[in-house]
């Protein structure tokens, strides 16, 4: 099995080479992330950047759902102007649904800026976002779409993107006829996953797999299971992940400022991989979470 290459689209058309408009301009120095939760500011980023882009807006905007529907279930859009770039991805992600944070807190942002002096890290598990994963597994329903928009890439090449289809997953999970972990058994398991602390905390019960999804964090998996030791359940998630670090069928890339990936975060999973540096790099990435609107 192989994966189909990232389709992308570009904004450099003849309207796009010119500077931003007063507009454009106006709104990224005036966003404020607290306010951006309303749907109705959210409503106004999407419209102005859609009048924008212009005329190809419908465009840009069904050939990402297109994609989202298809494998890679991602996109990228290239050549956005990154000294609007906040304005960009709000408008953007609002589009395409509910640009999401639950957590309520001052420090929990909408639309959150990524540099890898500040990448999470876990005791052995490293810095997490090295390793395949979705977003929102500490969420009970995940966002449906990740949108990670690039400012400034690591200037010696590392952090480059990494994809990885469900469909490329599964295919392995059948192909490795493992005698106790069979696929059957796998899809629709339900596991005990951690819940953020700022929702309420605990533990609840969720599926790895099923027919059209996927969510995976081998770190939350494993947090809940030292707590709730369950010998068979720990060696099932450690062959999931043998089999996820071991699949040499995913996609790497490296993004330039100006490009941003939207992914579908319920058929994909992604990482990066090593900045050796981190402390030095100046890698910049916008990052937003979207529900479908009406998804429950």
């Amino acid at each position: 099995m192989r994966t189909p290459e990232i389709p992308t689209i570009s904004l450099n058309t003849q309207s796009h080479v010119q500077q931003a408009s007063n507009i454009i301009l106006k709104v990224e120095e005036r966003f404020n992330d607290r306010k951006f939760r309303q749907a109705k500011v959210q409503s106004h980023y999407c419209t102005t950047v859609m009048k924008e882009i212009g005329s190809r807006a419908i465009e840009i905007i069904n050939a990402v759902k297109v994609a989202m529907a298809t494998s890679p279930y991602c996109i990228v859009i290239r050549d956005i102007q990154t000294s609007v770039g906040r304005a960009y991805i709000a408008g953007i992600s609002a589009a395409l649904g509910e640009v999401t944070e639950p957590c309520n807190l001052e420090s929990s942002l909408v639309i959150r800026i990524l540099q890898p002096h500040h990448d999470r890290k876990e005791g052995t598990f490293g810095v997490l976002s090295e390793s395949f994963h979705t977003d929102g597994t500490d969420w009970q329903n995940p966002n449906d779409l990740t949108c990670l928009l690039c400012l400034q890439a690591d200037e010696f090449g590392g952090g480059e993107s990494k994809v990885m289809t469900m469909d490329s997953i599964i295919h392995s999970l059948k192909q490795s006829r493992h005698q106790e972990f069979s696929y059957d058994e796998i899809r629709n398991k339900e596991f005990l996953w951690k819940l953020d602390e700022n929702l309420g905390g605990g533990d609840f019960s969720a599926p790895f797999l099923t027919s059209d999804s996927i969510r995976w964090l081998k770190h939350n998996l494993l947090s809940v299971s030292m707590l709730n030791p369950h010998g068979e359940t720990d060696e099932l998630i450690q062959y999931i992940n043998t089999i996820i670090e071991g699949n040499t069928d995913h996609l790497k890339f490296s993004m330039r400022a100006g490009d941003l990936l939207i992914l579908n975060n319920k058929k994909l999973l992604h990482a990066r991989t090593l900045i050796e540096n981190p402390e030095q790099s100046c890698r910049k990435l916008l990052r937003t979470k979207v529900l479908y609107r009406g998804s429950t």
